[in-house]
C-alpha cells in the first residue's frame, strides 16, 4: 500500500513555517496531519523523538502515499461542558480575556476553582 499522507511534529511556533513550505512543494491538495511538541509553560523544554533519537528542536515529517483516501482523527483531552464564551483578547497564542474578563479567572470559575492563586 503506498499513500500521500504527511504529517509534522515540532517546537511551538514553527509548524506554520514547515505548512509554508510543504503547501510551496506540494500545494495544497496534500492532506496535512500533526501536532507540536510542546511544555506545560512554552519555556522550551520540548523534545522531538525520531529513530531512536531525541532533539531539542526540529520535527518529523512523513509522507505516505495510498490508493485508498487519507483519513485522520484527533485526540487532545477536551471534554464539552455547559460553559461558553468567547475569546475577545490574544497574544499571539495565549488567551488573555474571555468574553472581556480576564481568562484565568473565567477558566477558574468554570472549573470550581482548579487554577491556584499566583
Amino acid at each position: 500500500m503506498s499513500s500521500e499522507h504527511v504529517a509534522d511534529a515540532c517546537h511551538a511556533w514553527f509548524e506554520e513555517r514547515i505548512l509554508e513550505g510543504v503547501r510551496s512543494a506540494y500545494g495544497t491538495d496534500v492532506p496535512v496531519y500533526g501536532g507540536s511538541a510542546a511544555d506545560d509553560d512554552l519555556t522550551g523544554r520540548w523534545r522531538v523523538f525520531a529513530n531512536g533519537n531525541v532533539c531539542r528542536e526540529g520535527f518529523l515529517l512523513v509522507g505516505l502515499s495510498s490508493l485508498q483516501p487519507p483519513m485522520g482523527s484527533f485526540l487532545g483531552g477536551f471534554l464539552p461542558t455547559e460553559h461558553c464564551g468567547t475569546i475577545t483578547k490574544v497574544d499571539k497564542r495565549r488567551v488573555v480575556e474571555i468574553d472581556g474578563q480576564p481568562a484565568a479567572l473565567v477558566y477558574n470559575a468554570w472549573t470550581g476553582a482548579l487554577l491556584r492563586a499566583s
